[in-house]
């Protein structure tokens, strides 16, 4: 039986090193995932680093899944 290869999707870095507010940059590609990239983001006066993920498709369901997936620590 021949294995099924399981492909990782590409982050496409479209907004790596962009500005989101004059605190926060994105610095880094963390991964990408079927509704969209997560990046690494730092405020630039505290260091304290964040993942921010940019959905491709404004939907309902992702939407709603943004709820699930917010985590403040």
């Amino acid at each position: 039986m021949e294995e099924k290869r399981k492909r990782r999707k590409e982050c496409s870095g479209e907004f790596l090193h962009m500005d989101l507010t004059d605190e926060i940059k994105i610095v880094d590609v963390i991964n990408a995932g079927s509704f969209g990239d997560i990046y690494l983001g730092r405020n630039n006066i505290t260091n304290v680093e964040y993942a921010i993920k940019f959905d491709k498709n404004e939907t309902p369901r992702t939407q709603k899944n943004f709820f699930k997936e917010f985590v403040l620590m």
